[in-house]
């Protein structure tokens, strides 16, 4: 992320319980980056009603008065006063949520979206599809994917975030240097030490991962299976999964969706993708 400014986080709420656990974990993250939380809900235009719903917005005081960084009824300068995180809610109506979060994303500069996702598998994701995969895959910006089925990394009840096992699954393509390369700078930002990383390959001959200004080479272990099977199955231990992703690409992935969009709908834990950085932006028409 960016030293030069406040890190910005985005996240896009439904207000269901679903996202309950990704609201804890932009927060926490926002408090542990000192940065920038914008909380947005995307109303459909039609929708009856004209008024915007900041009382289903996820409470940020009752949520840090709960992990005892702040008193009850502490007023809104405290949030920026005494913790140093700037919080907005906005609340608008668009015909398209995807389309209204990209936007948004590229006005505000968001340099991490954390989405809640309900894992949709087999006939119900056809039936009903993914918001959060439409989204993520449209905008293309670093994704931290919260299911309401899977442990997270913060606990919504204390505020604790645990990040001492990271799965990084690596393959030839997309070249897996430059999201290391992210992920080595967040972890430093979060004071977490790359010791909790873990390389792995599903396949024969890993690739070479070099990291540090002295081009170090990371050991990749080899994993048994098929890609997505060997990630979920050594994922069973780990806080996060942190995946470089390309998107999808080809006929098939066009119908079972990306290596990365499989894997977030198993994984028992929280899916941080980090796009190709000439993977950043899609055309309007795409």
């Amino acid at each position: 992320m960016q030293s030069s400014r406040k890190p910005t986080i985005i996240h896009p709420t439904d207000f269901s319980p679903v996202g309950d656990g990704a609201f804890s974990h932009a927060l926490r993250l926002a408090l542990a980056l000192k940065g920038r939380l914008f909380l947005l809900h995307v109303e459909s235009e039609g929708d009856d009603g004209d008024e915007p719903h900041w009382d289903d917005f996820p409470g940020v005081r009752a949520r840090l008065a709960r992990w005892g960084l702040l008193e009850a009824g502490a007023p809104q300068s405290a949030v920026r006063d005494r913790l140093g995180i700037d919080v907005a809610k906005f609340d608008f109506r668009q015909s398209s949520a995807p389309h209204a979060v990209e936007a948004f994303a590229h006005d505000h500069g968001a340099d991490l979206m954390v989405l809640g996702t309900r894992g949709l598998t087999g006939f119900d994701r056809w039936l009903e599809g993914s918001m959060a995969e439409r989204i993520a895959d449209r905008l293309r910006v670093r994704t931290l994917f919260v299911s309401g089925h899977a442990r997270g990394f913060v606990d919504s009840e204390t505020g604790a975030m645990r990040l001492s096992r990271i799965l990084f699954p690596v393959d030839s393509t997309p070249d897996p240097e430059p999201a290391y390369g992210e992920l080595e700078d967040w972890l430093r930002e979060l004071d977490v030490s790359t010791r909790a990383v873990r390389a792995v390959h599903a396949g024969e001959t890993p690739p070479r991962l070099r990291h540090g200004l002295a081009r170090e080479q990371l050991k990749v272990e080899q994993i048994a299976g098929p890609a997505v099977e060997g990630i979920v199955d050594a994922a069973a231990d780990a806080d996060l999964i942190v995946m470089p992703t390309q998107g999808r690409q080809g006929f098939l992935d066009l119908l079972r969706g990306s290596t990365t969009q499989r894997v977030l709908r198993r994984a028992p834990c929280p899916v941080l993708a980090i796009p190709e950085a000439g993977d950043r932006s899609r055309d309007d028409d795409d």
